[in-house]
């Protein structure tokens, strides 16, 4: 009987005279010619001498992993607690503001204080450069809610008092 030699390439008459599958032949790599017609005895011999089995082999059922926990989910941030300023009125204040030429003018009249700056200190309940002053939140609160900087505050503060900015 013939070895199969090295460039040897197999018909589909071949394959299925010795009972094997086509895609049993591929997980075996045994080369097959589609386009040959004839079916040599010699080479279905070499086939069957091979013992491929023609039930395919059985899959190893691999034992499932253990599922990793599920990661606990994040708890929502809080939201930032926006302190809430009590407007002031003339009749009672907590605290007089320094009486200055420069505290008449108003928020939009300092130096770097662009409109939603104005919008976020009247939310707050801040509508004048007086209340600015006098007002009990934090610089890094206050920072934190107009989303600007500390420094910009202590300068706004200071052009009202009429000190020179740093």
């Amino acid at each position: 009987m013939k070895q199969p030699e090295k460039n040897v390439r197999f018909s589909l008459g071949e394959l299925r005279a010795a009972g094997i599958a086509m895609d049993r032949a591929r997980e075996e790599e045994i080369s097959v010619d589609k386009r040959r017609k004839t079916c040599h005895a010699d080479n279905v011999q070499i086939l069957e001498a091979m013992n491929i089995s023609t039930q395919k082999p059985r899959k190893v059922k691999q034992t499932p992993k253990p599922k990793a926990a599920p990661k606990p989910k994040a708890a929502p941030k809080p939201k930032a607690v926006v302190p809430k300023v009590k407007k002031t009125t003339k009749k009672t204040t907590k605290k007089a503001a320094p009486k200055s030429s420069a505290s008449v003018m108003g928020l939009s009249d300092l130096a770097e204080m662009a409109p939603r700056f104005v919008q976020r200190l009247n939310d707050l309940g801040i509508e004048t450069t007086a209340q600015l002053l006098a007002t009990d939140i934090t610089l890094k609160e206050m920072a934190g809610v107009l989303k600007c900087t500390q420094k910009l505050i202590k300068a706004w503060k200071a052009q009202i008092e009429g000190k020179p900015v740093a």
